[in-house]
């Protein structure tokens, strides 16, 4: 059944966000989303734990290699990029970025680079692409409700 979850989950996604950002909405640099997913990228390119967990909504939902539930899940799956030992890295960047008008619901797209220890212990490069939905709560701090992404590719094959 968590199989046909993704791209469901996708379809769903793009759906309200067509519906949801029609008119009114801030796009680009300009959009607080954007900031937002910089700000997180900078937290894990940082290794800073708690700065990367605040960025994760409680009841969030990374869809990757399977289904992680949860803002505490989801620390721990990421847990190799947050160790400085691990030889792992991740990074992002965003090239769209769409808020609504009324500013609580957002969305980015971009491109991320993985980097991991390969059968030989050199860096291996893998890229791909990811969608982040952002949600401002009632404290006013944007988070991450939904997170998927492509497999990782090797770079050389992009």
């Amino acid at each position: 059944m968590r199989k046909g979850l993704l791209p469901m989950l996708l379809v769903a996604v793009v759906v309200a966000a067509a519906a949801g950002f029609a008119a009114g909405a801030t796009t680009g640099a300009a959009s607080p989303v954007w900031r937002a997913d910089e700000a997180f990228n900078r937290a894990l390119a940082e290794r800073n734990r708690t700065a990367f967990s605040s960025w994760i909504a409680e009841d969030a939902v990374f869809l990757g290699d399977g289904l992680v539930e949860g803002r505490d899940a989801v620390v721990e799956r990421w847990s190799p990029f947050l160790d400085r030992d691990s030889g792992r890295t991740l990074s992002w960047r965003p090239h769209t970025a769409v808020s609504s008008a009324c500013e609580d619901l957002g969305y980015t797209v971009g491109d991320y680079v993985s980097t991991a220890p390969g059968p030989d212990g050199a860096p291996e490069r893998r890229v791909g692409t990811y969608v982040t939905v952002w949600r401002r709560g009632d404290d006013g701090a944007w988070r991450v409700a939904v997170d998927a992404g492509t497999p990782p590719q090797p770079a050389e094959n992009m």
